[in-house]
């Protein structure tokens, strides 16, 4: 695979996780995703994955990025109730709520 053609994908990728507010998958996912990847004969010594070009230990991490193999390894993960957002992250001393719902939960940015 060609450097712009993982640059490209690699883009897409970040670009999606981004627009989705950077959400990551617990450590038990994560876990999971890998070692699919470091069983698949795909993944290159570097481990960059020879399908997509991405930095598999880095889209690994990310909720919203999946396994281009067919069929694949594993999914992009449902984020909050109905598939919508939540941000648990901390806001400027409030207490993070972990309580999903319908609404989309704002970002303090």
């Amino acid at each position: 695979m060609n450097i712009f053609k993982k640059a490209w994908n690699f883009t897409k990728a970040a670009a999606e996780f981004l627009k989705e507010g950077q959400p990551i998958v617990e450590e038990a996912v994560y876990n999971k995703r890998m070692k699919a990847c470091l069983e698949c004969p795909n993944l290159a010594e570097d481990n960059t994955c020879n399908l997509c070009g991405c930095f598999m230990p880095r889209k690994a991490g990310w909720a919203t990025s999946f396994c281009v193999d067919s069929p694949r390894r594993w999914d992009k993960e449902i984020i909050g109730k109905n598939g919508k957002k939540i941000d648990l992250r901390n806001a400027k001393g409030k207490d993070n709520n972990t309580e999903a719902s319908n609404e989309v939960q704002p970002t303090s940015e």
